[in-house]
């Protein structure tokens, strides 16, 4: 068969033939390995909750660096290196990282558990105005009686603290 002595319709159908089943293919390869990088880096965010709900901050560290390098604006991997952070003790560090999440994330503030974490990492750096905004907020939204409960004595003592300042 001589390419030349077919007509150009025939000949202008199999090349976008070819260019569509190139194309195609490219496709499905990009998209089966977009699909394993999701799955290795949902894997490492799942083993590094399990670690912060082991209270193992330390080694959950590395792992959430390691996620924060490849997606630094993903508000659970920021909100999770913060409380990593803050359960070392670096509440400089976590309260940074809290707020990131908060500035990727604002409905972050609607979050019971975000907004009792944070305020926490801010009471426990005598930064108290602050704190109070975070934890008086939970009075505002539908919310666990256990995480209100828990916020109680600090926005008790948050109040005295700031009476008389």
């Amino acid at each position: 068969m001589n390419i030349l002595k077919i007509p150009k319709t025939n000949l202008v159908f199999l090349l976008l033939l070819l260019f569509t089943l190139m194309y195609t293919l490219t496709a499905l390869v990009t998209g089966a390995n977009q699909d394993t990088t999701f799955n290795q880096n949902y894997s490492l965010l799942q083993d590094a909750g399990s670690m912060l709900d082991q209270r193992d901050p330390v080694q959950a560290e590395p792992i959430l660096r390691q996620l924060l390098d490849k997606q630094p604006n993903s508000y659970i991997v920021l909100w999770d290196y913060g409380i990593s952070l803050a359960g070392q003790g670096k509440l400089t560090d976590a309260e940074y990282f809290f707020a990131r999440a908060e500035a990727e994330r604002p409905f972050l503030v609607d979050n019971p558990t975000f907004l009792i974490q944070y305020g926490q990492v801010l009471y426990s750096e005598g930064k108290y105005a602050a704190a109070q905004k975070y934890l008086a907020r939970l009075g505002k939204i539908p919310t666990d009686p256990k995480i209100l409960q828990a916020a109680q004595p600090m926005l008790a003592d948050l109040k005295t603290k700031l009476q008389t300042k």
